[in-house]
């Protein structure tokens, strides 16, 4: 089978023409960065971020610092399993913000959001506590699949490390020929 990496990236903003990195993960690495302008409140409320990580990406490297670093850990394999990646992650990448990460070096991307529609098109909406998930959201793709509890969704949310376990996890349920088809074309 051919080695395939899940890549995430958590960001200041919901534009990938305005986000601006300050966590990037895959299944085996994470980066913490500090992306030179302040975290909006309702990111740091979204994704958890504490006083502690907050102090955190403040001392983080930059990300001109770390491209290099990112980009030769993911050009060793064959795809790259994401959760969003073809609307958010890999146009985030290519923004002028970050006009000098050559994306286009990068494997292809699986994006898992888009099969799982396709593999399971009636998947219901869960409730987590007051939280209504609906439609193919990971979690609630993950919820359907039983991969992980109502509890652990909470944890899943928006942590790029815990985004991409989940996503390789998402990717081995999907249907046997898919997974078999992918892997022979990135053979």
């Amino acid at each position: 089978m051919p080695s395939l990496r899940a890549l995430d990236l958590e960001t200041t903003s919901a534009d990938p023409e305005t986000a601006r990195i300050w966590q990037v993960a895959t299944d085996e690495q994470e980066w913490i960065v500090n992306p030179g302008v302040p975290i909006p409140d309702e990111i740091k409320v979204l994704c958890h971020i504490d006083a502690e990580m907050d102090e955190r990406i403040a001392a983080a490297p930059s990300w001109p610092d770390i491209e290099a670093e990112v980009l030769e850990h993911l050009r060793d394999c064959a795809a790259l399993v994401t959760q969003n990646g073809i609307k958010f992650d890999m146009p985030v990448l290519a923004s002028p913000l970050h006009a000098d990460f050559r994306a286009r070096d990068l494997p292809p991307v699986i994006d898992v959001r888009v099969l799982a529609f396709e593999a399971w098109p009636d998947i219901g909406s869960h409730k987590v506590g007051d939280l209504e998930l609906t439609g193919h959201k990971l979690v609630n793709v993950a919820l359907h699949l039983e991969l992980v509890t109502a509890e652990e969704v909470l944890t899943f949310a928006h942590d790029a490390r815990l985004d991409c376990r989940l996503a390789l996890r998402v990717y081995d349920r999907l249907p046997a020929k898919w997974t078999a088809s992918l892997e022979r074309l990135l053979a």
